[in-house]
């Protein structure tokens, strides 16, 4: 007796075109979820240079939260709320990333304290090593 199994598999709908208006439902879905925007933004000005423009940051985050209604899909289980949060989050990090001067290979260089420019790296020895003690398990018992 064969199994039986469907001939065609469920097909999700495709996100609207970037330019394409939202439908209503996503419309609701943006102005109930505005305020993450400022949330976030807020979480993030305070941490930059004052040179960051806070209005350059909520449109960038007012364009994440639109693209996520486009392509969000209520299937997978997850709030739109915590999917936009993290949609946001990220085109916020980008629009720093694309003001910065700096590569992120020059940041991080940046921020490790006593790294002179073309010094040999030293290795890390293990603790042992430095402070010549080995554990007792391997020292040899003495004698009473």
């Amino acid at each position: 007796m064969p199994l039986s199994c469907p001939t065609t598999a469920p097909r999700l709908a495709r996100p609207a075109a970037p330019d394409a208006p939202l439908d209503e439902a996503a419309r609701t879905l943006v102005r109930a979820h505005l305020p993450i925007v400022g949330y976030l933004v807020s979480e993030i000005i305070s941490r930059v240079p004052q040179q960051v423009q806070r209005d350059d940051l909520v449109s960038a985050g007012q364009a994440a939260l639109v693209k996520s209604a486009r392509t969000y899909d209520a299937t997978t289980g997850v709030p739109f709320g915590h999917y936009a949060r993290t949609r946001i989050r990220g085109a916020l990090v980008d629009e720093l990333r694309a003001a910065d001067w700096a590569s992120r290979g020059a940041r991080t260089r940046a921020k490790q304290p006593g790294q002179r420019r073309g010094a040999p790296r030293r290795r890390a020895r293990p603790l042992a090593h430095r402070r010549r003690a080995w554990p007792a398990s391997s020292r040899a018992t003495r004698p009473p």
